[in-house]
C-alpha cells in the first residue's frame, strides 16, 4: 500500500464517476432488497466512526484466513449477512449518476463476497445510524471508512486494515491561511464522531478555535464554502476526491493523525463473516483485484 503522503496525492488526482449521497438501502446483486433492515437501523440514534490500509495484516490473513474462512463460508452459506454503510462518503461510498451505491468500501465488499461465496444486504443508513445498527444488533457489519483505533477495538472486531489513510485540513481555495494557528477565534467544521473532528477538538484549546460539528460531510464542505467556517477537518482522500471533482477548496499543506480503516463487528460476534473478509482481502490483493477497484477511484 502506497504511504500515507502518497495517498494523498493521488486522492487529489482521483478521477472517477462522481454522484450525490442517497438515503435508500441498496443491497448486492447476491441478495435481495435491505430496505426494511435499513429501516431500523436508521431510526436509532448513535454514536459514530470512520478509516485505511496496511499490507502487513493482509500478508498474515492470506496465510492464516483461508482455510478458516472455507469452514466460515460453509457454516453461514445460508445466512444473509446485514452491512451496514454510510450515505456518502466518497470515494468508498456514494451513490453514481445511475443511481447505483459505489466506491472503494463497497466494490471490495462485493469482491470479498463473491470470493468467499457469502450473501449479504446492504444498509445505506448513515455513519451514525450504522454503527447503532450494529451494536443493536440490526446489522451483523460496518464498512464505512471507519478508523481502527484503540478506542473502538475495545467495542469491536475489526478486519485486516485495508486502507491507510489520515485527517486533512482544507479552506476556501481563495483562503490565505497556511496553519492552524490563522484559526485563532474563529470557527472550523467537523464531521461528528469521525477522526477529523476528534484531532480538531485535540488541537482547538492550543490554536484557540472553535469547532462546530454535523452529520454528513456534505452539510460541513458547505459550512465552510457559505463562510460560516473558515476551515474543515476531513480524512484527506475524501477531501482530495471532492476537490478533485471541483469543490472550491484547498488542502493546507498538513497531514495529521495516520490510521487504517477495516471493516467492524461487535466484540465477539461475526467471527465467521471477519474470517471471510480477511481471506477474501488476502486473495484480492494476491490477485491484483484489489488494486484494481482501488485504481478505479484514486488514480496515480
Amino acid at each position: 500500500m502506497k504511504k500515507w503522503m502518497a495517498v494523498m496525492m493521488a486522492a487529489v488526482m482521483a478521477v472517477s464517476a462522481a454522484g450525490c449521497g442517497g438515503t435508500s438501502a441498496e443491497t448486492d446483486t447476491t441478495a435481495a432488497s435491505g430496505t426494511e433492515a435499513a429501516d431500523t437501523a436508521a431510526d436509532a440514534s448513535a454514536a459514530g466512526d470512520d478509516g485505511a490500509d496496511n499490507s502487513d495484516g493482509a500478508e498474515n490473513s492470506d496465510a492464516a484466513g483461508n482455510g478458516g474462512a472455507e469452514d466460515g463460508a460453509d457454516a453461514g452459506s445460508d445466512k444473509v449477512y446485514q452491512i451496514a454503510t454510510d450515505i456518502t462518503f466518497k470515494p468508498f461510498e456514494f451513490e453514481n449518476d445511475n443511481g447505483e451505491m459505489v466506491g472503494i468500501d463497497l466494490d471490495l465488499l462485493k469482491a470479498i463476497a463473491e470470493d468467499q461465496g457469502f450473501t449479504y444486504e446492504l444498509q445505506v443508513v448513515g455513519f451514525n445510524a450504522a454503527v447503532m445498527a450494529m451494536e443493536t444488533g440490526a446489522a451483523d457489519a460496518v464498512i464505512a471508512g471507519m478508523s481502527i483505533t484503540p478506542e473502538r477495538q475495545e467495542l469491536y472486531d475489526f478486519s485486516d486494515p485495508y486502507f491507510e489513510s489520515g485527517v486533512g485540513c482544507a479552506v476556501l481555495s481563495t483562503s490565505d491561511a497556511t496553519d492552524y494557528s490563522d484559526f485563532a477565534g474563529k470557527q472550523v467544521a467537523a464531521k461528528t464522531a469521525t477522526e477529523g473532528c476528534r484531532f480538531a477538538e485535540s488541537i482547538a484549546d492550543e490554536y484557540g478555535f472553535t469547532v462546530v460539528q454535523f452529520d454528513t460531510s456534505a452539510m460541513m464542505y458547505q459550512d465552510v464554502l457559505a463562510g460560516n467556517s473558515v476551515a474543515c477537518f476531513e480524512d484527506y482522500p475524501v477531501m482530495g476526491y471532492e476537490i478533485s471533482q471541483g469543490m472550491d477548496l484547498k488542502l493546507l499543506d498538513k497531514l495529521e493523525a495516520s490510521n487504517n480503516y477495516g471493516i467492524a463487528v461487535m466484540k465477539g460476534e461475526n467471527g465467521e463473516l471477519l474470517d471471510m473478509i480477511n481471506a477474501g482481502l488476502a486473495n484480492l490483493k494476491a490477485s491484483g483485484e484489489y488494486d484494481a477497484i482501488i485504481g478505479t477511484y484514486i488514480q496515480d
